[in-house]
C-alpha cells in the first residue's frame, strides 16, 4: 500500500514538473516572439521568402539608417504615411543616406502587439506581400520607434527594401535564419484592410526609378501641351484669319498641322 502511494506521489510530482517546464517554455517562447524588433522582423520576412523559394534578404546598415531616418521623422512630426505632411517622399531618405538604388520599396506598420501579428498583416495585404516576396530586392533595413500619432502613444515600424546600383558596394550583414520553433507564420491579423491606428495599420509603397521618370515625362508633356494651347488661344484671331484666307484644301492642311503639333506635344 505504501509503495503504491509512493508511486502515485512520484507520478504526480513528475506530471507537475512536466507541466511547469512546458508552461515556462511556452511563455518564454511567446514572449520572445512577441517582441517587435529588427531581428525578428527580418527573420520572419526571410522565412516567408525561403518558403517561396526566394533568397533571403541581406541586412544593410545603410538601409537600416534609411529606415531609422524615416521612422524618426514620423515620430518627430507626428504622422504615419509614406509622404510626410511637408511633402517629403520616401525616396528622399534613400538619397539622404547615399543609397543609390536600382529598386526600392517601403512597408509601414503601426500599433501591432507582436512581430508575428505585424508580419501576418503584411502577408495578408497583396501590396505588402509583393514587397516581401519581390525577387528584385536583395537587401533590407528595419527601424522601430515610439511616437504620438493622432494624439495617442504609438509603436511604429519602418521596413525598407532595396537593390543597390551594380557599381555601388553597400555595407551589408548577411542575416542568419535560425530554425526556431517559436516562429509560427500561420498567425494572421483579422483584416486585410488598414486597421485603425490604435489597433494596427500597415502601409506599403514600391518605388522604381523608371516609374518616377515616367511621371516626370508626363509632367513635361502636360506643361508643353498647356503652353501650346495658351499660345493658340492668344493667337486665335490670327490663326482664324489665316485659315479663312486659304482655300478649303489649305484650311484643311492648317488644321491638320495644328492637331499634329498638339498630339506630338502630348505623346513625345
Amino acid at each position: 500500500m505504501k509503495n503504491t502511494t509512493l508511486k502515485l506521489n512520484t507520478l504526480k510530482s513528475s506530471l507537475l514538473i512536466g507541466v511547469f517546464v512546458f508552461i515556462s517554455f511556452y511563455y518564454s517562447s511567446v514572449t520572445y516572439a512577441k517582441e517587435i524588433n529588427s531581428q525578428n522582423i527580418i527573420e520572419l520576412i526571410n522565412y516567408s521568402r525561403l518558403s517561396d523559394s526566394l533568397n533571403p534578404l541581406a541586412e544593410s546598415s545603410i538601409l537600416s539608417e534609411v529606415a531609422q531616418s524615416k521612422v524618426s521623422d514620423m515620430a518627430k512630426n507626428h504622422y504615419f504615411a509614406h509622404t510626410s505632411p511637408a511633402g517629403v517622399t520616401p525616396w528622399h531618405w534613400f538619397d539622404k543616406n547615399n543609397y543609390s538604388y536600382k529598386y526600392a520599396g517601403e512597408n509601414l506598420a503601426i500599433n501591432y502587439e507582436s512581430a508575428e501579428e505585424e508580419h501576418g498583416a503584411w502577408m495578408k495585404s497583396i501590396a505588402h506581400k509583393e514587397n516581401i516576396l519581390n525577387s528584385n530586392f536583395k537587401e533590407i533595413g528595419v527601424a522601430t520607434s515610439k511616437g504620438i500619432i493622432n494624439g495617442k502613444k504609438s509603436n511604429i515600424t519602418v521596413t525598407v527594401f532595396g537593390t543597390p546600383e551594380e557599381n555601388i558596394l553597400a555595407t551589408t550583414k548577411r542575416s542568419s535564419v535560425a530554425n526556431k520553433n517559436s516562429y509560427i507564420l500561420g498567425v494572421q491579423s483579422q483584416s486585410v484592410k488598414p486597421l485603425p491606428l490604435e489597433k494596427g495599420s500597415a502601409y506599403q509603397l514600391n518605388i522604381s526609378p523608371k516609374f518616377t521618370g515616367s511621371i516626370k515625362k508626363q509632367s513635361h508633356n502636360i506643361v508643353w501641351t498647356v503652353a501650346l494651347i495658351a499660345i493658340l488661344i492668344v493667337l486665335k484671331d490670327i490663326v482664324l484669319r489665316t485659315i479663312n484666307a486659304q482655300t478649303f484644301q489649305h484650311r484643311h492642311s492648317v488644321v491638320n498641322l495644328i492637331l499634329f503639333i498638339m498630339i506630338y506635344a502630348i505623346f513625345f
